[in-house]
């Protein structure tokens, strides 16, 4: 164990204080991700190596989802320190190293009968993708401090690493290929960003209202979804 944790470390939300201004508030956008080195010193991320994060989290995460069962890693937390990295070469490695949990969040009892259906299996996959993108922007400042909120370079790489972790996976005989396509196809012809922002709110009022990032979600929510819509579009538009 002590070799497969050499050189890897915690990292937070934080501010670089020859670049940046100490964060005025939960929400501050000028931030960058600090990595507690204890061995040499703690140092920052660029925001390359900030997006490789985020898109290596998203896309171990989206490795380790059931399509079939809806089975997921959750509940996990940036805050709690369940990733750890490690820079070799100006290049990420990332490692989830605490799992609390391997099981459905959906509970409806529908969509456990349909399991197998397509139509079911792109309903619980979108969920996990929004919940996925939601939880990948938030932290403690500097681990300890208020609740904070990554900006908009954690949509991207939360995207970028959804997408991979979809092209790696088995997938059931239901499901058409090459999935990652079909996806987005389904994601952008039957959804409007209206449409996400009501699910994501219902999602979000279905949490713990005793929660301590409940509040910095439900300040950012609306915006963080146009983000996540205009960024899948985009990509979309690159692709075509």
């Amino acid at each position: 164990m002590g070799e497969w944790f050499e050189r890897f470390h915690e990292f937070h939300i934080s501010s670089d204080p020859i670049n940046n201004p100490p964060p005025k508030n939960k929400t501050d956008q000028n931030q960058k991700i600090i990595v507690w080195d204890t061995v040499k010193d703690n140092f920052y991320l660029s925001k390359k190596q900030t997006l490789e994060l985020y898109r290596q989290a998203a896309m171990i995460l989206t490795c380790y989802y059931n399509m079939e069962t809806f089975e997921q890693i959750f509940p996990w937390h940036h805050a709690a320190g369940d990733f750890i990295l490690r820079l070799q070469d100006d290049k990420i490695d990332l490692k989830l190293i605490t799992v609390r949990q391997y099981a459905p969040v959906i509970e409806n009892k529908e969509m456990d009968k349909q399991a197998g259906d397509t139509g079911s299996i792109l309903e619980a996959l979108l969920i996990f993708f929004l919940n996925l993108s939601l939880r990948m922007r938030i932290d403690r400042i500097d681990g300890v401090g208020e609740m904070a909120w990554a900006d908009d370079i954690a949509v991207q790489g939360t995207i970028d690493g959804f997408f991979k972790g979809l092209d790696q996976k088995p997938l059931p005989a239901s499901i058409p290929k090459p999935f990652s396509d079909f996806f987005r196809t389904y994601l952008l012809s039957f959804w409007t960003e209206s449409d996400l922002y009501e699910l994501s709110s219902t999602m979000v009022n279905a949490c713990n209202p005793k929660a301590p990032d409940l509040s910095v979600i439900k300040q950012n929510l609306k915006k963080h979804i146009q983000t996540l819509y205009h960024s899948i579009n985009l990509m979309v538009d690159k692709t075509s």
